[in-house]
């Protein structure tokens, strides 16, 4: 049974060594979305890469919705997400793995969490907890102790692609935000929506600028995570095998209305 599927991004492919895998493709109204069934008995899961093969989809262009139209299509139910992330504070270091609890999104007036022109009908969804719980039990169990690992922070969502400025870290920071990303929020709002239940770690690859004296690359920010990923695997897999038998989840599979 293949219930339960990876969404992760930058410097990720380190997850998949050495397992045995096959490309799937499913054609969501047009756009096909390309995907990686992995095999690890004594169950499989899906890979999404969310900004497609070859990291060719910038971050403001990815059609969210197709992603969890063509999981819902392939009977997945639970999806685990990895994120790059920037630290808004100077206490939480590159190198963390945080789980997230709660998000913002920032920048509304050009974040198509809240502006979707290919909509037909608005869908009201609750997010008094916009991470499912079970899914976040099962990460926690599965990561405490883990070198760099942070539970309960919250995400502050903009289109990107470019990062932001110093003024722009204080901002969120002074907003109640802890990490900041450019997928996250339009991600967990698809999920949502699609029915299918949604946790996240927020994997910090960097300080936000004026926070370091360096400023922010995105060859430093892949390896970083290409090293946060390394150490995540194997609880990470673990965490997964739990996560596919998991009973269905009646507070993530109704969609508002």
């Amino acid at each position: 049974m293949r219930s339960v599927a990876l969404i992760a991004g930058t410097g990720s492919r380190e997850l998949l060594r050495g397992l045995v895998r096959e490309d799937v493709r499913v054609n969501i109204d047009g756009t096909a979305v390309a995907l990686v069934l992995v095999h690890h008995p004594p169950f499989g899961f899906y890979y999404l890469h969310r900004h497609g093969p070859g990291h060719c989809v910038a971050p403001h262009l990815i059609n969210h919705d197709a992603h969890f139209a063509a999981l819902r299509a392939l009977g997945v139910k639970r999806v685990v997400a990895l994120s790059a992330v920037g630290s808004l504070r100077p206490d939480l270091e590159a190198g963390s793995a945080a789980l997230l609890h709660d998000f913002i999104v920032g920048r509304e007036a050009t974040d198509r969490t809240s502006a979707r022109p290919e909509r037909l009908a608005p869908v009201h969804t609750d997010f008094s907890h916009p991470y499912c719980a079970a899914l976040q039990r099962e990460l926690r169990a599965a990561l405490t102790g883990h070198p760099g690992f942070v539970d309960g922070v919250t995400y502050m969502g903009v289109p990107g692609p470019r990062y932001e400025t110093p003024a722009e870290v204080a901002l969120f920071a002074r907003q109640g935000a802890d990490v900041v990303g450019m997928t996250g929020t339009a991600e967990a709002v698809s999920a949502r929506e699609a029915g299918i239940c949604y946790a996240a770690i927020a994997c910090v690859t960097n300080l936000g600028s004026g926070l370091a004296p360096q400023g922010v690359r995105h060859g430093a920010v892949a390896t970083e995570m290409q090293a946060i990923v390394a150490g995540l695997r194997d609880p990470l897999l673990r965490a997964l095998g739990l996560i596919n038998d998991l009973p269905p989840c009646a507070a993530c599979g109704s969609r508002g209305h």
